[in-house]
């Protein structure tokens, strides 16, 4: 249902569940388009909280109609840039993460949000979004944090 053949995120998040016996992992993923892949993957699962920013409305016109309880969705109208997407992290994703304290963070890092794009419409840096984040999410994980970079779609 998502972009990925393999949802490495997704296969991480479940190996460290299973085989490392955690019971809090969390994912953030920033990415032009809706992680709807690694929803559909997590919903209602409860040893997994997700947070998503995403352009919307925009392909694949998803999540944003009742989300399950652990997925923390920030949907952005074309246009928004790092000021919007700092906001919606202070807002949304950090009293959920603080709540959820996860043992382990996976970053799925979509970087056709990119500035430089021509195609999106948000203009977050790279460097916005994966500081904020991370800065968001750390403080709970073991010292365990893991960026993903899921696409890389920039101009030549």
């Amino acid at each position: 249902m998502g972009f990925c053949i393999f949802n490495n995120v997704a296969v991480a998040a479940r190996h460290a569940i299973e085989v490392h016996g955690l019971e809090r992992v969390a994912i953030i993923d920033f990415d032009v388009h809706h992680g709807n892949g690694t929803e559909d993957i997590f919903e209602n699962d409860e040893h997994v909280l997700m947070a998503s920013i995403f352009q919307h409305p925009f392909y694949p016109y998803s999540g944003t109609d009742n989300p399950a309880p652990n997925m923390f969705n920030v949907p952005l109208a074309a246009g928004s840039g790092s000021r919007e997407f700092r906001a919606a992290v202070s807002k949304t994703w950090l009293p959920a993460l603080e709540e959820f304290r996860p043992q382990m963070v996976f970053f799925s890092a979509g970087f056709d949000a990119h500035a430089e794009d021509d195609i999106p419409s948000p203009s977050a840096t790279p460097t916005v979004a994966s500081s904020r984040s991370s800065r968001a999410a750390t403080p709970w994980a073991r010292s365990a944090a893991a960026p993903c970079s899921t696409s890389a779609y920039l101009p030549a």
